[in-house]
Formats: C-alpha cells, sequence, structure tokens
C-alpha cells in the first residue's frame, strides 16, 4: 500500500509544478500562442567547458534557423531554460507533459560529448500533437574528428550553424502537423486561414475517443480523403464526409529542401574557389605526371596528411593493377622479339595495360590521396580551398580514368568502385585488341593472330555505357564537405531478452523511426 500512496504523492506534486511553470511562460511571453505551431529548445546538455561554449553556439544557432524557417514560433529559449532549472524539470517525462500542457507542437532536445579531439552532437526531435503524441520524430548525430585542424571560436560557429540547419532540415522534412477543419458558416468545412496548406488531396484523419493527457497513444482512424481548393475550401471525396474535429496532416518539406540547398551553396561558395575551366586545363595537362608517379606520390600524399585509413585501402585496392602494370612493363614484347621468342596476347595486352596505367589509369588513386584533404580542410572551414570544387574537372577525370571525379569530389567508395570496373573492362578490351606473336624460325618472322573481334565490341560497348553512367553519376552528387560524420538514424538493431514463464530467450530488437 505504501509504494501506492507514495506514487500518487508524486504525481499530486509534479502536476502544480508544470501548470505553475506554464503558467510563468505564458504571463513572460508575448506572444505565447501564436497562429502557428509553437517550437521549444529544452536544452543542450555538455560536461566541459568547450562542450558547453559548442552546445551555446549550437542552441543559438537552432533557434536562428527555426526563425528563418518561417515555420514555427518560438518559446524564448533563456526564459524557458531558467524555468526549467528553476523547478528541476529536466526529465523526459516532466518535459512532455510541459510541451503538452503549453501547446508546444515540437520538442528539441541535445547533448554535445567532448572527447579531446573530437566532438559529438546529437540532436532529438519530439512531437507532442498528432500523430506522434510525445515521440521521438526525428534523431540526428553527428561526429566531428578535428585531427590537426584548429577549430578557432569562428570555426566552431560555422560548425554549429551547418548541424543546425542540417538537423532543422530533417525535422521539417519528416514534421507532420495536423490542421483541424473548421466550419465555414455554410453547411461546410475550410481550414483556418493563418495555416499554410497546399490545394490538392489529404488523407482525412478522425480520433476515436477523447485525447488524453497521459503518454498513451491516442486511436484515431482513417475517415476518407478531402481536397482543398484554392480559397482554402474543403471538399470531401469518400468514403466519409468530414465532421468537426477531423483532421488533416501537413508538412513543411519546401522550407527543408530550402533551407539545406541555400546552406550547401552559400558553404560552397566560402570554401571553394570556383576557378571553373582553369582546372579542368590544368588537370589535362599534369594528368600523365600524375598518373605515372602515383605510385610513389601516392602513399607519400597519405602518409603526409595522416590518413592512413586512405593510406589502407590504396595498398589493398592499387596491389592487383600495379602488378598488372609493373609486369607488362618490365617484360615487354619488343624485348621478347628480340630474342626471336614467342610473345603471347596475355604479355601483349599486359604491356598495353601498362601504358594505359602509366598514362591514366593511375591518375584517380593520385587525385584521392591530395583532393581527399583540401575537401577535409573545407569542410572544417579551414580557407577557401584550390583546386577543387568545380565540375568539369570532375567529368575530365571521370572521362579518362576510372572513378577520378568521384575521388575529386570526395566519394571514396563510389571512386573505387568504379575504379575497378573500369580497369577490368579496359584490361579485357586490351586483351581482345593485342595480338599474339609466334615466331617462325624457317622464314625469321612473327606471325600474328588477333583477339575476338566480337568480344571487343562487347567490352568497348560496356566500356562506353559506363563512361555514360558514372559521368551523369559524378554530375548528380555533391563534393563531400560535410562537418564530421552525420547519421540520421531511421533504423536502430539492439539486443533484447525475451521473458516468459519458463525461460529468458535472447533476441534482438529492430526498431524503425518515422
Amino acid at each position: 500500500m505504501l509504494p501506492l500512496i507514495i506514487s500518487k504523492r508524486t504525481v499530486v506534486q509534479k502536476m502544480p509544478m508544470v501548470s505553475t511553470l506554464v503558467i510563468m511562460l505564458v504571463l513572460s511571453i508575448s506572444p505565447a500562442f501564436a497562429a502557428r505551431p509553437i517550437a521549444a529548445m529544452a536544452g543542450i546538455e555538455a560536461k566541459s567547458p568547450r562542450g558547453a561554449q559548442v552546445s551555446g553556439m549550437l542552441a543559438e544557432r537552432l533557434s536562428a534557423a527555426l526563425r528563418l524557417s518561417g515555420a514555427f514560433d518560438q518559446i524564448d529559449r533563456a526564459l524557458l531554460a531558467d524555468h526549467l532549472s528553476r523547478y528541476g524539470c529536466d526529465a523526459e517525462a516532466c518535459l512532455l507533459r510541459f510541451a503538452r500542457t503549453a501547446g508546444v507542437s515540437l520538442l528539441l532536445h541535445g547533448r554535445v560529448d567532448d572527447r579531446g579531439s573530437a566532438l559529438t552532437i546529437e540532436l532529438e526531435a519530439y512531437g507532442i500533437d498528432a500523430p506522434y503524441f510525445g515521440k521521438i520524430l526525428y534523431r540526428y548525430r553527428a561526429e566531428l574528428f578535428q585531427g590537426t585542424a584548429v577549430l578557432a571560436a569562428r570555426e566552431l560557429s560555422l560548425i554549429c550553424e551547418e548541424h543546425a540547419v542540417r538537423a532543422l532540415a530533417g525535422v521539417l522534412s519528416r514534421f507532420r502537423l495536423p490542421v483541424p477543419l473548421i466550419e465555414d458558416g455554410g453547411g461546410g468545412f475550410s481550414i483556418q486561414g493563418d495555416v499554410r496548406v497546399s490545394a490538392g488531396e489529404y488523407e482525412l484523419f478522425r480520433p476515436v475517443r477523447s485525447a488524453r493527457e497521459d503518454d498513451v497513444v491516442r486511436t484515431v482512424e482513417r475517415a476518407g480523403r478531402v481536397r482543398i481548393e484554392d480559397n482554402g475550401r474543403v471538399v470531401g471525396i469518400g468514403p466519409a464526409l468530414p465532421r468537426a474535429g477531423d483532421y488533416m496532416l501537413t508538412g513543411f518539406q519546401d522550407e527543408a529542401a530550402r533551407m539545406a540547398d541555400l546552406h550547401l551553396a552559400r558553404k560552397e561558395e566560402a570554401v571553394f574557389q570556383h576557378p571553373g575551366y582553369s582546372d579542368a586545363i590544368l588537370a589535362v595537362i599534369f594528368s600523365a605526371p600524375a598518373s605515372a608517379s602515383m605510385p610513389i606520390m601516392a602513399p607519400l600524399g597519405y602518409y603526409h596528411y595522416g590518413d592512413f585509413e586512405g593510406l589502407s585501402l590504396w595498398a589493398a585496392n592499387a596491389a592487383p593493377w600495379l602488378y598488372l602494370e609493373a609486369s607488362g612493363l618490365l617484360r615487354r614484347p619488343n624485348d621478347l622479339r628480340k630474342e626471336k621468342r614467342d610473345v603471347s596476347r596475355e604479355t601483349a595486352a599486359r604491356y598495353n595495360f601498362g601504358l594505359y596505367m602509366l598514362c591514366a589509369g593511375g591518375l584517380p588513386l593520385f587525385v584521392d590521396a591530395f583532393a581527399h584533404q583540401y575537401l577535409r580542410d573545407a569542410s572544417l572551414y579551414q580557407g577557401a580551398q584550390p583546386v577543387i570544387g568545380g565540375n568539369p574537372t570532375a567529368v575530365y577525370l571521370s572521362m579518362v580514368s576510372g572513378g577520378g571525379g568521384h575521388f575529386y569530389k570526395g566519394h571514396r567508395l563510389w571512386g573505387y568502385f568504379y575504379f575497378h570496373i573500369n580497369n577490368a573492362l579496359v584490361y579485357s578490351a586490351l586483351r581482345e585488341y593485342s595480338s599474339a606473336q609466334r615466331y617462325d624460325p624457317g622464314t625469321d618472322s612473327y606471325r600474328k593472330s588477333k583477339g575476338d573481334t566480337g568480344r571487343l565490341r562487347v567490352y568497348l560497348g560496356a566500356l562506353g555505357a559506363l563512361k555514360i553512367i558514372e559521368v551523369a553519376h559524378v554530375l548528380s552528387v555533391g563534393h563531400s564537405i560535410s562537418a564530421g560524420r552525420v547519421r540520421e538514424e531511421r533504423f536502430s538493431i539492439a539486443p533484447d531478452l525475451i521473458i516468459d514463464e519458463n525461460e529468458i530467450t535472447p533476441g534482438l530488437r529492430m526498431t524503425y523511426r518515422f
């Protein structure tokens, strides 16, 4: 009996505290409730001095991004933090109860973890109204490894702005706002004039029972579909007619895309010099020297910049092609002919492939060894970077080599994907193109035998199709200049224990957040 009494007393004590907090905020904020949905920031936790600095910058940038989006009105962040701290309302249950009572539609909460050379930013967004009812609708995590870069207050501020905009764009892309139907006075229904809803067809939802004040999910049903006219009038299109209390869901996908695209354009303008075609001309001039020196310069570049991940990938992926190049150039057909020995098609193909690797085939890995560091400096706002940032250069590198454009833009895995497929097709085509030469002692001459011209056409056709796909792909992707590794979690897998009356069974729990 005693635990039940204590539990009831706890509830009785918490509810007046939340109510008092809401009343104080309503009296202090002007306007407390506006036409647009309200967003509140419940604070960004930090446990170190630099973490506290970053959390303050991040909170300011989030507030600024919310204002620029035009999608929400905000509760004053400093005032809210003061009241939450004063009343000790930091638990999730208390924060959600406050948000629901205060009419908040979106609640943001986060934390910053400082681990010396690495910073981790985590943000969570709770949807208070339907269809979320207090559940997390979006989770954002960014891991920033600064390495040898020196991040001053300016760079930290810009990085916080980037992650604030990206996180809010992710929230807006998934946030859905319930828009209730109101009677228009003529026997029909319309939507509020200050709610932005585009004309079109929408699903209509109907609560099955009245909303509850606890965390239990409320039951709703799909009542049918409605069409919104240009004048805001609601027309039911079945199967059930709309009625008072029904609502539909609208979102802010357009605002999310606009924010993300605008910020990316601003960052590219700040960190790239954008020389245009002059970089492509330089790439053409230095392609052969760069490709020829790749076996030496690429590992030196990785080592110089401390990119040991890139060095490991280079060693594993370049080894088979460098072996073919070396074996072809060291065993030249001319040397065999001087010794009056037969020249197999394989030997001739390896020699021709070695010439290709010497002139163009090694260019992608040379590009990766240096462009990756330039892009990393650009991602951390370390000044305007030369050489990189131009699409003409990316297109040229993709045309003359496998994966060069993707390495140039920082997409290392795609670069290796195209690098291997391109080299395999080039070698196969050269093998069919090369001639086997058999020495005839009677005539002191060589007889040549060509490869299969049909297979040669197939390989050349496949190589041409690959180049079209690769160029189109490299134009469709942007430069990899994200400040840190970003993970927007929708799926999560965690261990779980299934307990029944007889045994405990280990298992896995998969969660999908929408």
